[in-house]
């Protein structure tokens, strides 16, 4: 058997780390590095076994496990709770909660004497996998387009960003921002996919009138839809970065939450997500309202 050595793996990893190649890739490209130095032709197996077990003493305090799509949160009372939606392929076995950083004994509580907020819960798993999968659909369809793909990512940070203040109790200022953002990247991001012209998107500005219009006449969310009304709720993105919104943290929680759930209307709209539909939850429990 062939023993491979940590300071050749060390050398490749250098190089991967210089060419920005992500640490859950750098295994497997170490492997085919380490295997073409040496010569060696056919079945990777063998040796990308030893090579993560040296990966596991280079780095041992590291996941190497693909990158969730997306981590939000979700609501019980004034706290909200790490939900992470990973990459998977179907949902065949799969319970809702399994995505949530939730004890049990929470969970029951929930279940058991706040209902409501567990059925809030329930769909805000839903939301938060509707804008993963539906982003991750359209970043794969519209790579080209440089713009559109910055702007969704950045729907991806900025959602992840609000749901660690308020879990982590940090910074609760820089939730209303990340969470305002995520609404007004999904909504321009909406356009453009849709062919509308970049220089006019960027010409709205943060004009939540002129951002509803184009929603409405592109077709996004129906004029009466109960969306602006959510929409309209929430702090003006302008004035929450100029001056205290001295807002409770039940209220950020409520917005952090709102946020998600617009953010999710509009990436259903322009893509084929829905899970809430597609796992017929709607015969189990409505929707309560966000309102």
């Amino acid at each position: 058997m062939t023993v491979i050595s940590i300071d050749d793996i060390r050398k490749i990893d250098d190089q991967l780390i210089s060419q920005n190649v992500l640490i859950h890739q750098r295994p497997f490209q170490t492997t085919l590095e380490w295997m073409r130095l040496n010569k060696i032709q056919g079945d990777t197996s063998s040796f990308y076994k030893q090579v993560e077990e040296i990966y596991q003493k280079l780095y041992p305090r590291q996941k190497f496990s693909i990158p969730n799509l997306l981590i939000g949160g979700i609501a019980f009372r004034d706290q909200i709770y790490i939900t992470r939606i990973p990459v998977i392929y179907g949902m065949a076995g799969i319970n809702l909660f399994d995505f949530v950083d939730i004890d049990p004994s929470e969970l029951a509580l929930m279940h058991n004497v706040y209902f409501e907020q567990y059925k809030k819960a329930v769909f805000s798993i839903c939301d938060l996998y509707d804008i993963a999968f539906g982003i991750d659909d359209i970043l794969k369809e519209k790579e080209s387009n440089e713009i559109l793909v910055y702007w969704l990512e950045m729907i991806l940070s900025s959602t992840m960003s609000a749901a660690f203040a308020l879990s982590e109790n940090i910074n609760l200022a820089n939730a209303i921002q990340s969470s305002l953002l995520s609404v007004e990247l999904a909504a321009k991001s909406s356009l453009m996919y849709l062919g509308c012209d970049a220089n006019y998107i960027k010409s709205l500005g943060h004009c939540r009138k002129m951002i509803k219009e184009n929603l409405i006449s592109y077709k996004i969310i129906d004029e009466n839809d109960d969306f602006f009304e959510i929409y309209y709720s929430l702090p003006k993105y302008v004035d929450s970065r100029y001056k205290p919104q001295n807002l409770s943290k039940q209220e950020l929680v409520n917005i952090a939450i709102k946020s998600q759930f617009l953010v999710s209307e509009i990436i259903r709209k322009i893509s084929k997500r829905n899970l809430a539909e597609s796992i017929q939850l709607e015969q189990e429990f409505t929707r309560p309202s966000l309102k």
